[in-house]
């Protein structure tokens, strides 16, 4: 028999979530929404800042590409830049080089079809130079007491950095979990 929720908030915020049964609960709830937040944030100032550098038609996945291909700092294959940003489709991730390629951003350095690697091109590092410049001057450079906010800073930075092996870990045990109280493929939700 499974076990109810053991405590539950009673703070009218999070007394109804279905993902809040417990204080860990509303905490892992918490850090996913602030961290989806942060990624919309992320992502919007990232597009922005990119047509102020003179491209609007560069997509997010193109922009983190471009700059983790600059960030290795000699030419890099897609499974290395793939493992810096912790993704796993690596077939899109080529899909995106080789457009980035096209556009005249990267440029293929040698390898196969299959593994080709890529570095920054002229143009490319233009780009990524003004992208950084802006960043540090509008970004950086005001951000409140970033001097005495920087052991804070680490600990955001490693405690995201251990709750990512935390999901990844359990993404692998819930590939071997077994669902017995709902079964979706036998009964589908209804509408």
């Amino acid at each position: 028999m499974k076990k109810g929720p053991t405590t539950k908030p009673s703070d009218s915020v999070h007394a109804n979530w279905h993902l809040g049964h417990d204080r860990a609960d509303i905490l892992f709830t918490e850090f996913e929404l602030v961290m989806l937040r942060f990624q919309q944030a992320f992502e919007r100032w990232a597009l922005h800042v990119t047509a102020r550098c003179g491209d609007s038609t560069m997509s997010f996945a193109e922009i983190v590409l471009l700059h983790a291909v600059r960030l290795q700092g000699s030419p890099c294959n897609a499974q290395s830049v793939a493992r810096l940003l912790n993704r796993d489709d690596i077939p899109n991730v080529q899909y995106s080089l080789r457009k980035l390629v096209k556009r005249g951003y990267l440029m293929y350095t040698q390898g196969n079809v299959k593994n080709n690697t890529f570095a920054v091109t002229e143009l490319g590092r233009q780009v990524t130079s003004y992208y950084a410049e802006i960043r540090h001057e509008v970004l950086v450079a005001h951000a409140p007491n970033v001097s005495t906010m920087e052991s804070q800073i680490q600990a955001v930075i490693n405690a995201v950095g251990m709750l990512t092996g935390q999901y990844d870990e359990a993404m692998r045990k819930a590939s071997t979990y077994h669902f017995t109280s709902l079964e979706l493929s036998k009964n589908p939700p209804k509408q």
